[in-house]
Formats: structure tokens, C-alpha cells, sequence
């Protein structure tokens, strides 16, 4: 398949495609011009989005039936719809491409993401070779795009492959059956093998196409819901071929569990799964629901019923049977061997397990010491969380999970082991099978070898990153599941563990479990530079210490923290790259910190620092572009301040600590995603009355007017449209109000932040106001 996709476009003077074999097809590959009339006619493009678009194309009209076609020979149908209108053979001949255009490859790949291609080239060759005129054939043909590994003639053959099974997938997606059934009989008369080979999931598609012809109609949901439950059952998994949900982005997943059918059985639950691993292993309809790694990608999967009911039967049983390998992966792709090994997963799972309850499975996994660690992980999160709902997902990104929380009801009923030891003894025979596997394999000693977490093969075993992985994940469990009488045991862990990243770990699950001395003692040896300092590639040890002090039942615990940065402690190195390089949503390790105010704490401390920090560069001018970035002020990225406007800035900062909030939570915009300006505002306190030139100067108001009369009644913070009457008359910007004085005209003046500073605007430019609730 690959030899068709995306052939690169040279053009040489010296280059022109063989004519004799493009002629030859002239009949069979390629209408005949002498028996048809050159035409244009409107035919309906449809994209993977759901996209429908009328296009005037060129095509052909037989002269004696009149019916219209396209270059290959395809009966468009609808001809009287169509207003066909003569041109010559010669208008649309493709022109050679502008240079500027040569490189672009944007144009082509909107038009493959339509089924579409550049083959125009190739068949006006063999036209014109087939009506004798040489030469112009040969003057066409130099824009065919060479290729070393196909002629043009099985370019042109793979394109109209792609363009076939890309119409009758978009049309089956828009409920279009004729015409996706058109398109692929085309191709399977046309091109048997080549389909086969390229798009093997094409015949399958035909078969249920004319499946669905011959199907009755499915029960509506409304009368499903009054059938007698296994009848429902029945019904609902009937109507699993109707699903049609649409990929989320690209690349993105399908998250099959949004449709009606897939939730309706989740809810029915257990009663369903005997009839949900029969449909799994049987069933081969298809939904109408398309996965694809991207739209311009030639590829398409029509997602399986099968793996709608995987999707259900996932969710039943908050286990997970298969999960994607990339973002392009999905279960129907994976081919026949692979759903046979998952359905057999499945069999042996419900007759092993069936007859038991949920909690009582789940602690039978998580104490069965024969199953591979990733079993017992996934025991060990749902004893810890009884009242979650959660729906996984075959592509990736998909699924949903909800935890209203509330007190465990399993911790009493499970006594003989306790569930927090039977999560303690998963957790130590994890460690010794990574100590086994690392004496098999031999042993990572370097901080950069990569992580290998459950990994085969025979790459060294990073020992001390995957027993990191491992303690992390359990400390996690413990802190939901929620019982006190896990303390005792880790502090036994806590006095021999030397690992800081452990020790933060356990501290961390200690304080939230009521044990606050622990995290206490982590927090004066942190401070004090008592712990082994972090490697040059540990990127692990200093944001487990962050999440375990800023998560402390004692708000000043993150002042262990600040200590980390001061000259001399040997966590300096560790945290000043953490906190003065680049802020990425891509790091996950670097976006919790920064979402955190100890982070301006921190970086305010640092614009004290006059030392060198990179080359012509010094920590305080580093710290101070950080605290612009993240207060959303700053106005150019060279920007490097004076020592006084440094300490001006450290004021500032330092004043409103008390005061500073995520921005993320008062200010999105219009398209739903987080303000990319700012990440903190400082919401202050209310005065009661007008604010005068001492109250700014003192941090408590963000300005003042010169005669400000009585206040306006506004509780603030609040979220509004703001319309600047200097910008277009259609602009306009999300804002949080943070201040509101009235002059001594009676207008009112709003002191605003967009996510990138903060502005005093007049009443007539601020729009519908809307309440903000409480954090």
C-alpha cells in the first residue's frame, strides 16, 4: 500500500511518462474520447468530518446512453441533477504547477483527505497518445511526478484505489449506502486485487452494505426501554451497527462509549456480558463510526461492532482487554488473531471470575500473586474506588472516568488480608520481579538509560525508575482507598527507604492518611539538604517532593520548597532548571509546578539572585521573564529589567502571595481551552469603598481614579465580554473583572485582565457580565 502514498512531485524537462501503455488503456483504464463527450457536471465530495460538497468537475458522457462518468469509467447516477455542460478536451488539461507551489504540500493533502488526488496528468497522456497527438502527449506527460518504484499506470490505478474506497467509506459514514455501495462494487469489478491488497477492510464493507439492505428496522430506543431486559439486551446490541461517532481530532480516537447502545448496556451491566462475548466473537457487522491516524493519510477504518462491545464489556467490568499501541490502532484493524486472543481473555476471565462479585473479583486479582502486575494494578485502583464510573476506550484518548468519592464500604468488609495490605504485598512482589528481571537483563546504572516500565526484551532494567513507577502507583491507591491503618506500615517503609523520590512518595501518603508528622520530618530533611540530591537526568525526584509538600494538610510545608534554590543546597541545580527553562504544556512534570503559586514564591525569592545563570544571562533576569510569563505581562520575550524594576517586581509578587489564584479557573475562551497569557491572577480582598492612591501603592487595588464617587455594588470577581472601541468592530476578548470604581460622571470603570495584562476600560466597552462561583 504504501507505494501510493504521497509520490513526490519532480519535474524535469528532460522527463516524460511512456506513452504506449497509458494509450493502450484507453477503454479499459481510461474513458474512450471517441465514443464520449467531454463534460463538466456537478459530483458530490464528501470528507471523513462529514464534510458535503457540490464541486463542478470534469468528466465524461457516453454519446449514445448519455450517461455521465467520471475519468476511470464510474457512473456518477443522478445524471439529470448533475447540469452537465460541454468543454473541451483540452481546457482541462492540468497547467504545470507555480514554483511557489512545487513545495507546498497542503493542497495535496486536503485533497487526499477527501479521497482525492493529483492524477489529472496521467489520463489526458493517454487521451491524447490515443487520439494521435503525440507531441501534446508527450508535453502532458512530463508533469506526471515521477516514481521509481511505480509506472504511471499503477500510480494511476493505486489513486483511483484510494479515491474509490475513501468515497464509499465517507459515504457510508453519511449514510449514503447506494452510493457507497457503488463505489465499492466499482472496485471490486475494477481493481479486485489491488483492493484487496491495499484496503483489505473493503469487501467487508461491501458484504455489510448489502447486509443492510436486506435488514429490517432495529426497534426504536423509546421502545427498547419498556422491552423485558434480555430482550433489551438484544435490541441494543442489534443496534450497535448504528453507532456513528466521530473521531475527536487527528490525530484522536472514537470514543465508542458516547453512543446510546454501548451506554445502555453498560447500565444494564453484568446481566449483558454473556451476550456481549458471543457479539465479540462473532459478529461481524460494522458501525459507522471511522478511526484514522489522519485525514490526509490514505486510510480508513470502519470500526467493528465487535469493538463497540468491547467498549461495553470494558466499562462492566472497569478491566481492560485491549489498548491501542499508537494513536492510529484500533481492534478492527488488528486483524482476526487478535480478537481471537482477546475473546479467548474474556471467556477464560467470566468463567473464572463470573460467578464472584465485583469487589470480591477484584480482591482475588489483587491478591493472586500468578498474574502479571498490570492485572493486579488495576485491582488494586478499583477496590480503591467503589463509586467510580468509568468507560474505557479501544483508540486512544477515549473513555471518561468519574469519582464522586465517599467512604469506602469495601475497608470494613475485607479483613483477612486487609485491602491495604494485600495492595503493600502487590507492591513488593512488583519490586522483586523488577530485581529478578534486572538480574536476568542485567542492570541500568546511568540516569539517562531509558525507562523499560513492564518491558521485554533484553534492555538493561532501569531498576530504581520502574520500582519508582511502582511505589507511586500504590501510594496513589493507598491515599484513595483511604485507611488510616496503612500508616503503621509505611512508616516501616519510611525508616529504610533512601530514595528521595520514595520517601516523598510515602510522606505524601502518610499526611493524607492523618499520619502529618511523617511529611513534616520530609520537609525539615528537604529543607536542611539532608536527602541525596536529585541526578542529572532524575526528572522524577524533585516534582515527587513538590507534589507531596504542596498536597500537605499544612500549607507552610512548601516552604521546604523555597529552601531547595538557596545558594549551597544541593537541590539548587535540580530546581532552578525546573523553574527558569522554557514553561511547556508538553512536560507534565514541569505543568504541575508551574500551576502552583509556591512557584512565584519561589521565583520572586530568585530576582534577589544576581549570579550568573546561563551565558550573558543572570538568575534574576531568568526569574523575572518567568514571573511576566506566568502573570501574563509580558510584552516582549527579550525583556530584561533594571535592578529597580526587579525589585519593584518582587514587591509586587511578594505582597499578593496571599492573593494569587489560577487563571485557568476564572478565564477560558471563547473555543473552551485555557487562556494561553497568564496563569495567576491576584484576586484581592473587597476595600468597601473607593480606592485611593495609598491602597495602590500598598498592593490593595490595582488602580484609582482622581475623583471617584460612590461604589458600585458588584461582587467580584466576574467574567465578561470586553469590545475595545480601538480594535475591529468585532473584536472582542474574554475577561475577569477585578476591580470596579464609579468616577464623578457616574460611569464606571472596570479594571479588567485578558490572560495577558491588565487594563482600566469604560463602562460602554464591557459586555454581559456573568458570575463566577466560588473555587
Amino acid at each position: 500500500m504504501a507505494r501510493f502514498l504521497f509520490p513526490l512531485l519532480v519535474l524535469s524537462s528532460l522527463h516524460a511518462a511512456p506513452l504506449k501503455p497509458l494509450a493502450d488503456a484507453v477503454g479499459t483504464e481510461f474513458v474512450n474520447p471517441e465514443t464520449h463527450d467531454r463534460v463538466s457536471f456537478l459530483y458530490t465530495v464528501r470528507g471523513v468530518w462529514g464534510s458535503r460538497e457540490e464541486r463542478r468537475i470534469a468528466g465524461w458522457q457516453n454519446k449514445e446512453s448519455k450517461r455521465l462518468m467520471l475519468d476511470d469509467g464510474f457512473l456518477v447516477g443522478n445524471d439529470d441533477k448533475r447540469e452537465p455542460q460541454p468543454v473541451e478536451l483540452d481546457q482541462t488539461i492540468p497547467a504545470p504547477p507555480a514554483p511557489e507551489e512545487e513545495d507546498d504540500p497542503f493542497p495535496r493533502m486536503r485533497e487526499n483527505a477527501l479521497g482525492l488526488g493529483n492524477s489529472g496528468a496521467i489520463p489526458h497522456a493517454a487521451w491524447l497518445a490515443a487520439l494521435g497527438r503525440d507531441r501534446e502527449a508527450t508535453e502532458v506527460a512530463k508533469l506526471i511526478p515521477e516514481n521509481e518504484e511505480t509506472s504511471p499506470l499503477e500510480t494511476w490505478q493505486g489513486q483511483r484505489v484510494w479515491f474509490h474506497f475513501a468515497a464509499m467509506v465517507h459515504a457510508f459514514m453519511q449514510e449514503q449506502d447506494d452510493e457507497a455501495l457503488a463505489h465499492g462494487e466499482f472496485l471490486a469489478k475494477r481493481y479486485p486485487d489491488l483492493t484487496r491488497e491495499t484496503y483489505p477492510q473493503a469487501a467487508d464493507l461491501v458484504a455489510d452494505l448489502r447486509r443492510r439492505k436486506e435488514a429490517g428496522e432495529a426497534p426504536g430506543e423509546e421502545a427498547i426501554g419498556k422491552l423485558p431486559e434480555e430482550a433489551q439486551i438484544d435490541s441494543w446490541i442489534r443496534r450497535l451497527e448504528d453507532i456513528n461517532v466521530m473521531q475527536s481530532g487527528q490525530p484522536g480516537g472514537v470514543d465508542l462509549g458516547e453512543a446510546a447502545a454501548v451506554q445502555a448496556l453498560i447500565r444494564i451491566g453484568e446481566p449483558a456480558m454473556p451476550k456481549l462475548i458471543e457479539c465479540f466473537e462473532s459478529d461481524n457487522r460494522l458501525t459507522r463510526s471511522v478511526h484514522f491516524w489522519r485525514d490526509f493519510h490514505q486510510s480508513r477504518t470502519v470500526l467493528g461492532v465487535h469493538e463497540a462491545a468491547l467498549v461495553a464489556i470494558m466499562s462492566i467490568l472497569r478491566t481492560e482487554f485491549y489498548s491501542p499501541a499508537a494513536t492510529g490502532s484500533n481492534l478492527t484493524s488488528s486483524g482476526p488473531d487478535r480478537r481471537a486472543a482477546v475473546a479467548g481473555q474474556l471467556r477464560t476471565y467470566w468463567e473464572t471470575y463470573g460467578a464472584m462479585d465485583f469487589p470480591s473479583r477484584m480482591m482475588k486479582i489483587l491478591t493472586d500473586r500468578s498474574l502479571l502486575p498490570e492485572a493486579r494494578r488495576e485491582a488494586a485502583s478499583n477496590l480503591a474506588s467503589p463509586f467510580a464510573e468509568q468507560r474505557l476506550g479501544t483508540t486512544v484518548w477515549t473513555g471518561s472516568w468519574k469519582d464522586p468519592g465517599g467512604d469506602n464500604p469495601w475497608i470494613k468488609r475485607f479483613t483477612d488480608p486487609p485491602i491495604h495490605t494485600a495492595m503493600l504485598s502487590a507492591l513488593d512482589d512488583e519490586l522483586a520481579g523488577i530485581r529478578r528481571e534486572a538480574k536476568r537483563r542485567g542492570e541500568a546504572k546511568d540516569d539517562d538509560e531509558p525507562v523499560n516500565i513492564f518491558g521485554g526484551g533484553d534492555r538493561p532494567v532501569d531498576v530504581k525508575a520502574e520500582s519508582r513507577d511502582a511505589m507511586d502507583f500504590y501510594m496513589w491507591t493507598l491515599r484513595k482507598l483511604g485507611d488510616p491503618a496503612a500508616v503503621d506500615e509505611l512508616r516501616k517503609r519510611m525508616a529504610i527507604a533512601t530514595d528521595p523520590t520514595i520517601r516523598a512518595f510515602i510522606a505524601r501518603s502518610c499526611d493524607q492518611l492523618g499520619d502529618h508528622d511523617t511529611l513534616a520530618t520530609f520537609a525539615k530533611e528537604l529543607a536542611a539538604g539532608e536527602l541525596d540530591p536529585p541526578g542529572a537526568n532524575d526528572r522524577l525526584s524533585y516534582p515527587a517532593a513538590f507534589d507531596a509538600l504542596v498536597n500537605a494538610e499544612d500549607p507552610k510545608a512548601a516552604d521546604a520548597l523555597v529552601k531547595t534554590i538557596e545558594a549551597g543546597h544541593p537541590w539548587r541545580e535540580t530546581g532552578l532548571k525546573l523553574l527558569l527553562t522554557e514553561i511547556s504544556s508538553f512536560d507534565d512534570l514541569k505543568e504541575r509546578m508551574f500551576y502552583h503559586p509556591w512557584c512565584l514564591a519561589a521565583l520572586a525569592r530568585l530576582l534577589e539572585d544576581r549570579s550568573e545563570w546561563e551565558e550573558d544571562d543572570r538568575i534574576c533576569d531568568a526569574a523575572a521573564r518567568q514571573l511576566h510569563v506566568l502573570l501574563g505581562n509580558l510584552k516582549d520575550k527579550g525583556y530584561e529589567p533594571s535592578d529597580e524594576a526587579l525589585k519593584a517586581l518582587g514587591k509586587r509578587v511578594r505582597r499578593n502571595l496571599p492573593y494569587y489564584r489560577e487563571l485557568d479557573y476564572y478565564l477560558y475562551d471563547s473555543s473552551g481551552f485555557a487562556t494561553s497569557g497568564g496563569r495567576f491572577l491576584p484576586i484581592l480582598p473587597p476595600l468597601g469603598r473607593a480606592a485611593t492612591a495609598l491602597d495602590v501603592s500598598e498592593g490593595k487595588a490595582h488602580f484609582h481614579l482622581e475623583n471617584p464617587a460612590n461604589m458600585p455594588e458588584f461582587r467580584l470577581p466576574l467574567n465578561a465580554w470586553w469590545h475595545p472601541e480601538s480594535g475591529d468592530k468585532n473584536e472582542r476578548h474574554e475577561v475577569v473583572i477585578l476591580q470596579a470604581e464609579r468616577d464623578a460622571d457616574g460611569g464606571i470603570r472596570f479594571g479588567v485582565s485578558d490572560g495577558n495584562g491588565f487594563h482600566v476600560v469604560p463602562d460602554r466597552e464591557i459586555g454581559v457580565l456573568y458570575p463566577i462561583p466560588d473555587p
